[in-house]
């Protein structure tokens, strides 16, 4: 039994940027959302973003100005270390090893085999995921997408470091931990070039896709996917911001 009822859950998102201060400023200004600098001495700024009262992400500087803007999700795992090494086994890497960060807990950053990056942490306050019937609050991150040119062994490689299982909802591999819906994987689309590696796709919910969408553009996003309807689920659309990172809009379908 696992010793943290909530391991599996997708507990934080982090923007590693080129550029944070004009990454903060768009999602602001898409979202209404706030932010707030925290100062972690040698580590940087670390920028706080928040929906109302609620912290949904963080932003900080990248380590290499030669990689590109990019979301990480961060995993709730009982044990950092152990983990970080059935990542190694399993074909991953490990980019940085379990380090302890004062009152956030023990982290690591790893990837999949296929260079998907994502974060182990071990998280004293606990997470929660929403179940996948349920109705995402505009400003929030609703959904995590994997984008890979080997489902198959995707599945395998989630399904033995998280214990997530997987399922077939409206013919989109889904992932679920315990009731919850947390993600989906889908086939890397052919038009990406061969050397952008596995990556994760993230959505928000948002009030109005077209308004969402629309102002996004105008605030100097990039469109990859104009609005785009899925029977029985919802509508979507997906950008890129100025400083390269891509993000998905949701709106989600009537009850």
């Amino acid at each position: 039994m696992s010793a943290l009822p909530y391991a599996g859950a997708i507990c934080w998102r982090e923007l590693s940027s080129t550029n944070p201060a004009v990454a903060t400023k768009f999602y602001r200004d898409l979202f209404s959302w706030t932010s707030k600098d925290v100062d972690m001495g040698p580590m940087g700024t670390y920028t706080i973003l928040n929906h109302g009262e609620e912290m949904v992400a963080g932003a900080m500087q990248g380590p290499n100005p030669e990689i590109p803007s990019h979301w990480i999700n961060y995993v709730t795992v009982d044990d950092v270390d152990a983990s970080a090494a059935q990542v190694v086994q399993l074909g991953g890497q490990v980019f940085m090893p379990p380090t302890d960060a004062p009152e956030i807990g023990r982290f690591a950053i790893v990837a999949d085999p296929e260079g998907a990056v994502f974060g182990l942490l071990r998280d004293p306050s606990g997470q929660t995921v929403p179940a996948m019937n349920t109705r995402p609050v505009p400003g929030t991150f609703c959904w995590a997408q994997l984008m890979t040119r080997d489902v198959e062994a995707a599945k395998r490689f989630y399904t033995a470091i998280f214990g997530w299982k997987v399922d077939m909802y409206e013919g989109m591999v889904t992932l679920t931990r315990g009731d919850g819906g947390l993600g989906s994987i889908m086939p890397m689309p052919a038009h990406v070039p061969a050397e952008v590696p596995a990556y994760w796709e993230n959505y928000v919910a948002v009030d109005d896709l077209g308004a969402s969408y629309s102002r996004a553009l105008a605030l100097g996003a990039k469109s990859l996917v104009p609005p785009t309807s899925i029977p029985n689920t919802g509508d979507f659309a997906l950008v890129a911001t100025e400083e390269g990172a891509t993000i998905a809009l949701w709106k989600h379908g009537a009850a």
